[in-house]
């Protein structure tokens, strides 16, 4: 329904329609009428929206120039036309909006406890309480180790975060004014935790016992290491290497490293493999050291460990060797049967 707001009068001393007036909106305004008789303005139903981002239409909804017109003959216009201004006041119309949601920020894990993650930005365009913002955390999964400040929206931790525990977060957010009946807005936040180099390889087992024939051909795989690292991307990234140096208390005393290179193990797969032909009568068990490093940044890679304990098992590979190629003895013609007249002593290679 139009509504009437104001009514403008211009006086013309002239007599009979020289001296009656007519009025007019000039230039036309799209939401204001005027009655020509009586110069009452009334909205023209046209919906008037104070926050409007029309530069134009924000002008004309609140200016409203007035044209005056006698009716003589010639009709003479005023010399000066008539501005109306116009205060449009608020009504709670706007909901908050997020300037900034959603979104997905990323958080390295490790930050204290209290430390800035993020600042959620809302505004809401309408005046006065309709237009003050008040925030707060609806909801987190899987929990919430955050809290929000509900008027400058910036979001701190209250836990310490680990990637290895809880790698993404999602946060409900809701904005409400503070307007007689609140407009309210929610929208999401997804927190993703970034990865530090804070875990360890490790192997698993940490001891490996392996047994195997003297015979075996090289590039035989005697073992796959087992070995993990929870972080992730490249401080996960494992390097395997024999570190051929020996450890505290050997099994026997045969046992020892890598030192004459009888193994190798990937680079990147951990396979443990001969390299040479074994001989169980020149080395008969080997203890390795593996290390297992990771490809985290410079300075701050971290190594795992595991002992991989070779026994090198027999095979019937080595005849009997007489210490002499010839034996020489003297008996009596009349010695009685089963006498011993000689010993021979020769070597054979058993375990």
């Amino acid at each position: 329904m139009p509504f009437c707001r104001e009514t403008v009068l211009a006086v013309d001393p002239d007599y009979g329609d020289n001296g009656t007036v007519v009025y007019s909106i000039n230039p036309e305004n799209p939401f204001y009428t005027i009655n020509r008789n009586t110069g009452k303005i009334r909205t023209s139903g046209a919906v008037l929206d104070r926050e409007s981002q029309n530069a134009r239409s924000a002008q004309l909804m609140r200016t409203i120039i007035i044209s005056a017109t006698d009716r003589g003959t010639p009709p003479l216009r005023s010399s000066a036309s008539a501005t109306v201004y116009v205060n449009l006041l608020d009504l709670n119309d706007n909901d908050p909006a997020f300037l900034n949601l959603p979104f997905v920020a990323e958080v390295p894990e490790g930050l204290p406890i209290g430390s800035s993650v993020f600042r959620v930005q809302v505004q809401d365009p309408d005046e006065g309480d309709n237009g003050a913002v008040t925030m707060a955390l609806q909801m987190g999964m899987p929990r919430l180790d955050f809290r929000l400040n509900t008027t400058t929206g910036v979001l701190f931790s209250t836990a310490v975060l680990d990637r290895e525990q809880i790698g993404q977060y999602y946060l409900r957010i809701i904005a409400y004014d503070a307007g007689q009946f609140p407009r309210t807005s929610t929208s999401t936040l997804t927190i993703t935790v970034l990865d530090i180099n804070d875990e360890t390889p490790t192997f698993f087992p940490s001891v490996y016992n392996v047994s195997l024939d003297e015979n075996v051909p090289r590039d035989y795989v005697v073992v796959r290491l087992n070995c993990t690292d929870n972080d992730a991307g490249l401080n996960a990234e494992l390097s395997y290497f024999i570190t051929g140096q020996s450890a505290e208390g050997h099994r026997s005393e045969c046992a020892r490293g890598n030192q004459d290179g009888k193994f190798s193990v990937g680079f990147r797969t951990g396979v443990v493999r001969t390299v040479v032909s074994l001989d169980r009568e020149t080395q008969a068990s080997y203890r390795l050291m593996i290390e297992a490093i990771d490809n985290g940044p410079a300075g701050g890679r971290r190594t795992g460990t595991a002992t991989v304990y070779v026994e090198v098992l027999d095979v019937n590979d080595n005849r009997p060797i007489f210490l002499q190629n010839s034996y020489e003895t003297s008996v009596l013609e009349n010695i009685p049967r089963g006498t011993s007249i000689l010993q021979v002593y020769m070597l054979i290679f058993t375990i």
